[in-house]
């Protein structure tokens, strides 16, 4: 799994990371690119949605990269990582959100647009999301947001670094949250010139079993490690 390259994307596209971690009633597959590099291939990030479930895969723009795939419950609060090569899985808890990692989000502007785009033929509205990090440094980026559809960037986000919905004081963003409004385009932006993007490739609205959302037969269950006085 390359999550190591797909989370610090997220954070570092203007922070569109401030979307809605609100469930989305939207079931099915979606297919999204995402580039850091423009002298390298595009990676693919897979979603797969039901109801509280959604699953991540991540595919290198070079192949050979099935290694696995993870999966949050956002009503359970956990999130599963399966390991493909070694025939493992393990569940852990999602972390409550910590005012320290909060903290280190810095400060967001979330500023809606006169300006929309159709992305793999969705209609999306434009925001202007700056963010000043807590070590003062300043990034930028756009990022288009459709109704009942897209990435479920709130919950992924929130999942890998323990802080609440990104900018939920923001009346901008509050106006996504109410709408169930979510991220199908996000653009960084560097001195004027775009440097990242993730954006939507391809939507399937099929139905998606519960069994999607498992490990795979025969898969050994890892349990997580017990530290001295604290939960696992």
């Amino acid at each position: 799994m390359r999550f190591s390259r797909i989370v610090p994307l997220i954070s570092a596209l203007g922070a569109a990371a401030a979307a809605p971690v609100a469930a989305q009633s939207f079931e099915g597959t979606i297919w999204f690119a995402s580039h850091r590099d423009e002298n390298a291939p595009a990676d693919t990030l897979i979603q797969t949605t039901k109801g509280s479930l959604v699953k991540l895969e991540t595919r290198s723009g070079t192949g050979g990269d099935r290694g696995g795939y993870a999966v949050l419950d956002t009503k359970a609060h956990t999130m599963t990582v399966i390991m493909a090569r070694e025939q493992k899985y393990m569940t852990m808890p999602i972390p409550a959100p910590s005012p320290a990692a909060q903290k280190r989000m810095g400060e967001i502007s979330f500023t809606e647009t006169s300006r929309t785009e159709t992305v793999a033929g969705v209609s999306c509205q434009v925001y202007h999301v700056s963010r000043v990090d807590s070590d003062g440094k300043k990034k930028e980026g756009d990022g288009c947001f459709a109704k009942n559809v897209g990435l479920a960037i709130g919950n992924i986000f929130s999942s890998y670094t323990g802080t609440a919905s990104l900018g939920a004081e923001n009346p901008a963003f509050a106006k996504l949250t109410q709408q169930n409004m979510h991220l199908v385009k996000a653009t960084e932006t560097k001195d004027g010139k775009a440097s990242g993007w993730l954006e939507m490739i391809k939507v399937d609205r099929s139905a998606v079993p519960n069994s999607a959302f498992e490990a795979p037969a025969g898969y050994t269950k890892m349990e997580m490690p017990m530290m001295p006085g604290k939960m696992p």
